[in-house]
């Protein structure tokens, strides 16, 4: 029975979570920095970039490892990528930063970035924009919103996404997600090890061991797209899972797993949907593969080939 529901909503949905976008200065006029806050600490799983070469805010975080984050700060405009030394200690700033206005531990406070390459954070800018964003913390659309637009670089159009599950033990759940990114886009997303920067909230609990679930769902949704072939230095999709809904680990719930996967699959598709340039979506099927693997490798060298995508 698919107990999955659509509903119009995003980041906030889920209880217990807030949100903000506000414009810092990095950019000349539009949002640029989101904040996102879980009133109580979420089990985070976190997928990052496998390109040998790792923006500062990808290298602070699966240095650190946090098992449990309680917000996440994102500004746009930057990608502190390739920035060096000095690139990580901005990246820790940020992370300082926002625990100093939330009365955090720096640990439990995720960093993301995205933007032009190459060039250091002016972080007066940026520490502007975290104390304005602490402020504006707030639950609702206009909330979802904004931190939607904050991140956004080349992107057309908002990705958003929620949903409202009744689990196996009868608790209902919601999800909810916000992700960016149209060009450099070909995620291959690990677990502990343009850009797509995604974060996905629920209100369900799950344990720590989690995380290999959450590998195999961004195996099937997020790392299956493909723009440009080009793999971002940031790519990062962080999923947050405060427990406030009540109810039992729903590490293994069919229904849980269903609901995830339908929101990280419509997430997936609204950045292909959006690349840089692009006008048609494809999605390529493969029946009979002897396994996952296999059908994978034959979507690959369809989706990557400019032959096909200029014919099509």
């Amino acid at each position: 029975m698919n107990t999955v529901e659509i509903i119009d909503g995003g980041v906030t949905t889920p209880h217990g979570f807030k949100a903000a976008g506000v414009h810092s200065g990095v950019k000349y006029r539009s949002l640029d920095l989101g904040l996102l806050y879980s009133d109580v600490p979420a089990t985070a799983c976190v997928g990052y970039t496998s390109n040998n070469v790792k923006a500062a805010p990808v290298q602070v975080m699966m240095a650190e490892n946090s098992p449990k984050l309680s917000a996440v700060v994102v500004n746009s405009g930057n990608a502190n990528a390739l920035t060096g030394h000095r690139g990580i200690e901005d990246a820790i700033t940020m992370k300082e930063s926002v625990a100093a206005e939330l009365n955090l531990d720096p640990k439990e406070v995720g960093v993301m970035s995205t933007g032009l390459i190459g060039r250091f954070m002016d972080m007066h800018k940026i520490k502007y924009g975290i104390n304005k964003a602490a402020k504006q913390l707030d639950v609702g659309r206009e909330a979802d919103d904004r931190l939607a637009e904050a991140i956004m670089t080349t992107d057309t159009v908002k990705k958003e996404c929620a949903v409202r599950v009744r689990l196996s033990d009868g608790t209902l759940a919601y999800i909810g997600a916000v992700s960016k990114g149209s060009g450099m886009i070909e995620p291959h997303l690990k677990v502990l090890h343009g850009t797509t920067l995604s974060l996905v909230t629920t209100d369900a609990n799950v344990s720590l061991g989690f995380r290999e679930k959450w590998q195999e769902i961004l195996d099937d949704t997020m790392n299956m797209v493909s723009v440009d072939g080009d793999q971002s230095t940031n790519d990062t999709c962080i999923f947050l899972a405060n427990g406030l809904s009540g109810g039992a680990y729903a590490d293994e719930d069919p229904e849980f797993i269903s609901a995830l996967q339908f929101v990280m699959k419509r997430i997936a598709r609204s950045i292909a949907m959006d690349g840089e340039g692009a006008s048609k979506l494809i999605e390529v099927q493969v029946n009979g593969a002897e396994s996952k693997e296999d059908a994978r490798v034959v979507v690959k060298a369809i989706i990557n080939s400019p032959l096909v995508k200029t014919a099509i």
